[in-house]
């Protein structure tokens, strides 16, 4: 999140669907179905199934 704070880019778009999402550990992600408006902050497996959506 630090990079974040600084500017640098973080995020990566998904090939498949267009939503945008940050690795915050190795067990949380942080996704965005509308371009980086708004962020959701979900455990792997919940993530999982929201990009397959």
């Amino acid at each position: 999140m630090a990079a974040l704070k600084h500017g640098k880019k973080v995020c990566k778009r998904l090939q498949e669907n267009g939503y945008l999402k940050i690795n915050v550990g190795p067990f949380w992600r942080m996704l965005s179905k509308d371009g980086g408006q708004c962020w959701i902050l979900m455990n792997h497996q919940t993530y999982n199934r929201e990009i397959r959506k």
